[in-house]
């Protein structure tokens, strides 16, 4: 079987990084990562050469933390300009892209592909948007609808509340539970992730495109997570209060079924919420080791 040449954008990101690591591993695949200095995701002429040189492209390219402008902007925009390049060329490249939950509404319910989407938030309206603008020019795209991805090398304060958590708890600080506690989210630890993502390029390359729930399929409230952080490390970690149920309550949960998704691909997710927050948590700590070394 002839190795994969598989483009990524977003490689230098915290789940770029890791899938980009996984790859490099494994002689099945070969990476080429997008170059900044020379290739642009705003303009799709930039693109050309990188869309030659693979089979398959994962985007992971995209904004997180911004106003609902920038949000739209940054997600929508790269992800038409790269599904065009791929479209126009002579063997069209399909595109693996990282979408979210936060394309459905908050509700106390499991959702799967048929929920209808309803985007409360300008993050999840972008990634809806982009999903649909990338299914109109590439029928073999995948999109996968992650849960709240978590691990070693997230960063606090930018691109995981989990890493935010740990960094409030070892400093003394406490995390904020708005509302009663109650709301259920899932978390899905990064390596799972990067196995979905190397899953979900087989399907694009044969040609079986879709729209999938990547979840751990366990639902935590915020209450829950404190106590698996607590079990996971020892951490005495404290809690603030802020509103009731009225504030934030179960009504306001956010979880997913990715049956269809492991029906598709074998794919499971094999690391428990207390293992993923114990690695993470040890990434941590390694990172500062060495940012004093």
């Amino acid at each position: 079987m002839p190795t994969a040449r598989v483009g990524v954008t977003g490689a230098s990101g915290f789940l770029g990084s890791a899938l980009c690591a996984s790859l490099h591993a494994d002689g099945d695949f070969d990476t080429r990562e997008l170059r900044r200095e020379t290739e642009s995701l705003e303009d799709v002429d930039s693109l050309v050469d990188f869309v030659d040189e693979v089979d398959v492209v994962v985007h992971l390219a995209g904004k997180n933390r911004a106003t609902d402008e920038e949000l739209l902007a940054g997600n929508v925009i790269p992800t038409w300009n790269l599904a065009r390049a791929a479209a126009a060329h002579r063997a069209p490249r399909p595109i693996v892209f990282a979408s979210s939950l936060h394309v459905y509404p908050l509700a106390n319910t499991p959702h799967t592909e048929g929920s209808a989407p309803t985007p409360r938030s300008g993050y999840g309206l972008s990634k809806l948007t982009a999903e649909r603008a990338l299914a109109d020019l590439d029928a073999a795209s995948v999109s996968l609808r992650f849960g709240n991805i978590y691990g070693s090398g997230a960063r606090p304060y930018y691109n995981s509340g989990v890493a935010t958590f740990f960094d409030l708890a070892r400093t003394g600080k406490p995390i904020t539970v708005h509302g009663d506690g109650a709301a259920l989210r899932d978390y899905l630890y990064v390596d799972d992730a990067v196995e979905a993502l190397r899953r979900a390029v087989g399907l694009a390359l044969r040609g079986e495109g879709g729209v999938y729930n990547v979840t751990s399929g366990d639902r935590t409230s915020i209450l829950d997570l404190v106590a698996a952080m607590r079990e996971a490390t020892g951490l005495a970690v404290a809690v603030e209060r802020e509103g009731d149920a009225s504030t934030q309550g179960l009504a306001d949960s956010l979880y997913a079924d990715a049956a269809a998704f492991r029906a598709a691909t074998g794919w499971a997710p094999e690391h428990s919420l207390v293992d993923g927050l114990r690695a993470t948590y040890a990434g941590l700590q390694a990172a500062d080791a060495e940012g004093d070394s």
